[in-house]
């Protein structure tokens, strides 16, 4: 997955590689762990099986490691703020939304498959 976000990344902006690619987590938007989401009731937005929606390709984006450690399995409203500091624009494009929810997903999915589709092919 971190190789299918590196490689929409270049493509989409021009760079021949991801800065500080050591540095750089795939970050999960609905976490791995689901036990904050949960707490703060962000899982209903979401329908079970929970862990198709986290681990969707929409559901993933490249954020500095740094930023993704401190941050870890946050309701998406907390990691906002630090999308918005990303170096990645994609990731800078999530503090955008104002929910993180099944539509929120399935849109981000789609976007994603099209640009893969132009990245692949070329």
């Amino acid at each position: 997955m971190k190789y299918i976000m590196t490689k929409l990344h270049i493509i989409e902006n021009g760079d021949s590689l991801v800065p500080n690619f050591l540095q750089v987590d795939l970050e999960h938007i609905m976490p791995q762990q689901l036990d904050v989401w949960r707490k703060s009731g962000e899982i209903e937005n979401f329908s079970m099986p929970y862990k198709r929606w986290v681990y969707s390709v929409g559901n993933v984006c490249l954020w500095e490691k740094n930023k993704n450690r401190s941050q870890k399995n946050e309701v998406f409203n907390k990691k906002k703020t630090g999308y918005s500091e990303s170096i990645f624009p994609e990731t800078k494009e999530l503090e955008k939304l104002s929910d993180w929810d099944e539509d929120s997903l399935k849109k981000r999915s789609e976007v994603l498959a099209g640009k893969a589709l132009i990245a692949w092919s070329l």
